[in-house]
């Protein structure tokens, strides 16, 4: 399968699951790359974390990544980028790190393309930092992945915030 993982940061000092998530991926035939967009917002990583992050070490330094900085280009800009680059790809299958701005782009990518996405949802993305987009986010994605127990039981009604 041919996915893209679409992210705020690449690569995130944070995020060593993920590159062990990728590597996993790449070493049962999976083809992947990565779009970050770049954001260096309140919620975002930074990009000094670059400097501690060694890609080596996960098999990750030859990975396609399209660096975008949402901060600087507008959001169709983006999205157009970010949707050709998934063409050039051929991208099956998006995975979007947070149901904030990675989230967004990949529903946007998703109505312009039809390329099925996933969103992984983490508690600020429903209590803290709320994506006004949503009720979109979760009606077009393919599947949604909570990151905590906390999540899943707000997703489903067990759990009022």
């Amino acid at each position: 399968m041919r996915l893209l993982y679409l992210v705020d940061h690449w690569p995130g000092l944070f995020e060593a699951y993920l590159f062990r998530e990728i590597q996993w991926m790449r070493q049962r035939g999976h083809n992947v790359t990565v779009v970050s967009l770049g954001s260096g917002g309140p919620h975002g990583f930074r990009s000094e974390t670059t400097d501690y992050v060694n890609l080596s070490e996960f098999g990750l330094d030859d990975i396609s990544v399209l660096q975008l900085d949402s901060r600087q280009i507008t959001n169709d800009h983006m999205v157009a980028e970010a949707l050709s680059f998934a063409r050039l790809h051929g991208t099956q299958l998006i995975d979007a790190h947070l149901a904030r701005e990675p989230a967004e782009v990949a529903c946007q990518m998703h109505l312009g393309s039809g390329i099925p996405y996933s969103v992984r949802m983490r508690g600020g993305d429903v209590h803290s930092n709320t994506s006004s987009r949503l009720a979109e986010i979760l009606d077009y994605a393919s599947a949604i992945c909570p990151m905590s127990q906390f999540l899943a039981d707000v997703l489903v009604g067990n759990r009022i915030l």
